[in-house]
């Protein structure tokens, strides 16, 4: 009787590609954090069907908004506001590749420490609208 012999495994490329990704991104986010002044309420390694990205959410404050423009500079990206996403503040993001690793970073600031983080002024109010003119003043009333 012939025994069966076991065989291990073995991954397939798509398997290795994934573990690849994987690896990269996970070692991206242990030097991200290590570099950060802050430390993030999170930190994500996912994949939504596509290469491993990072997300690193820094939560409220200024010191965590300072975090994100400090991954920002690390590549060369830019961090922008979504004053939209939130009726409790703005979120501050940068979404950027490093090392070719895409990676998402956040924090959620007060509008005042948006404007001081993004060095903008609150948007002037509009001219006041213009006065309407009674009708008995006007070219239609006179005869």
């Amino acid at each position: 009787m012939d025994q069966a012999k076991a065989t291990t495994p073995t991954p397939t490329t798509m398997q290795a590609d994934a573990r690849a990704s994987y690896d990269r991104a996970t070692a991206l986010a242990a030097r991200l954090v290590d570099r950060s002044r802050v430390l993030p309420m999170s930190v994500d390694v996912a994949t939504f069907g596509g290469p491993y990205i990072v997300r690193l959410h820094f939560g409220p404050g200024l010191e965590a908004g300072r975090a994100v423009l400090d991954i920002a500079s690390t590549a060369d990206g830019d961090a922008v506001r979504d004053e939209a996403a939130s009726c409790t503040g703005d979120w501050i993001e940068c979404r950027t590749v490093i090392d070719g690793v895409p990676v998402v970073a956040r924090a959620l600031l007060t509008k005042a420490h948006a404007d001081e983080l993004m060095q903008q002024t609150p948007p002037t109010p509009a001219a006041p609208a213009a006065q309407p003119v009674p009708l008995a003043a006007s070219a239609l009333a006179r005869p």
